[in-house]
């Protein structure tokens, strides 16, 4: 017993006292980083500015109506008393031993489609 013990104490302080190495997830998918280059665009393809001359500036005279104030305490309704609706004792039908009814099957004539 004690021979066990002499070989177990000391790998136990060897597993307790190494550092645990960071590990990274397999299974990850991070976007590539590409460093972004700018496109300088020659004058030659570039179409001439439009100037649009803006003329005298107008006022606009809009006659607002009167604010209707709805207070926030008329908009709750009273939802009533809930129906309870009683489902019964359920049925246990256990497969093979049971038998149930299975859903009608209808032929269907592909040719008139």
């Amino acid at each position: 017993m004690q021979k066990i013990f002499k070989f177990l104490i000391p790998v136990f302080l060897f597993v307790a006292c190494t550092q645990q190495q960071e590990q990274k997830p397999q299974n990850t998918f991070a976007p590539k980083v590409v460093e972004a280059h700018g496109y300088v665009v020659p004058k030659d393809s570039m179409a001439e500015p439009k100037v649009i001359l803006a003329g005298k500036p107008q006022t606009i005279n809009i006659k607002l109506q009167t604010l209707k104030v709805i207070p926030a305490n008329t908009n709750i309704h009273i939802a009533g008393k809930p129906k309870i609706i009683l489902a019964g004792k359920p049925i246990i039908i256990i497969p093979g031993t049971d038998t149930f009814p299975l859903p009608k099957t209808i032929k269907i004539n592909f040719d008139s489609l």
